[in-house]
């Protein structure tokens, strides 16, 4: 019962209040097509950095700002609407499903490091390697992005678009909370091992949730130094748990879940050798 009271309250305190309106807006922003906005005013300079497809603009920088799953059910939005190619959606999906800044900074350096000079170096090295990542691969992607496009009104997106998306948004939400709950559980019987068996808490604590994963390592009585190391390589791949959800949100695309987890365990590596080089060649 406590696993099911810690995963309730994580999810009701930090997780619904701030992805559940973010989740609605997103919803309506990609159902109506009206992401010509944000393309319009950015893909002339993001493309410079990092050539995206014109649709690909919204899900990249709405990935890094608010975090995964968010940024994989966008992709897997578009997508499915077709408005943007598979290949670059595979690459995208990658990239932009990362866990936001505010749970770097706040939860991850503040609160369980507890050393906030690491703030920036541990963004830079949890964003970087995605991030050349997305630079190169995407070169080499050739093509346009599907014609197909969402065919609603004006007057759509005021009535049955916002509904559709007040109830995607619960829908995604509540499937986030079973998660959580599942792996609170789980994680539950390793806190009891901390004492005892205290490496295979620690390891399979990591693997699991990062949430638990990252409080484990705080706790293990590590230098400042190696939480930094092991915090910012758990938190690039994101977890078990992540990849749960992440499952969840593409299963009605043929997006692969294989090459996201070899990708992710890809930039957990690079991560951990920035981490290395910052700590000890800077």
């Amino acid at each position: 019962m406590e696993g099911v009271k810690n995963g309730l309250l994580l999810w009701y305190d930090r997780i619904l209040p701030a992805l559940l309106p973010f989740s609605i807006i997103s919803y309506i922003l990609v159902a109506s097509d009206n992401l010509s906005f944000f393309s319009r005013i950015l893909h002339p300079v993001i493309k410079k950095l990092i050539p995206v497809s014109p649709d690909g603009v919204y899900p990249l920088l709405a990935g890094f700002l608010f975090g995964f799953p968010l940024g994989s059910k966008i992709i897997g939005q578009l997508s499915e609407n077709g408005q943007l190619r598979s290949s670059e959606a595979q690459i995208l999906l990658s990239v932009c499903n990362n866990i936001s800044p505010v749970f770097i900074t706040g939860y991850m350096v503040h609160q369980c490091i507890g050393c906030d000079a690491y703030m920036l170096p541990a963004i830079l090295c949890i964003y970087l390697p995605p991030l050349f990542f997305a630079a190169i691969r995407l070169r080499f992607l050739k093509g346009t992005a599907s014609d197909k496009k969402n065919e609603a009104s004006r007057s759509q997106i005021t009535f049955k678009i916002i509904d559709a998306g007040i109830m995607n948004g619960f829908e995604t939400l509540l499937k986030l909370c079973g998660y959580i709950v599942i792996f609170s559980i789980l994680c539950k019987p390793l806190s009891l091992l901390k004492n005892s068996i205290p490496f295979v808490s620690l390891l399979f604590g990591s693997i699991l949730e990062i949430t638990n994963g990252i409080s484990c390592i705080a706790g293990y009585g590590f230098s400042k130094e190696m939480m930094f190391l092991l915090c910012t390589t758990c938190t690039s791949f994101g977890g078990i748990c992540g990849i749960a959800q992440t499952s969840s949100m593409i299963s009605d695309t043929n997006l692969s879940m294989s090459v996201y987890i070899r990708d992710k365990l890809f930039f957990s590596v690079m991560t951990f050798g920035c981490a290395l080089c910052y700590l000890y060649l800077l």
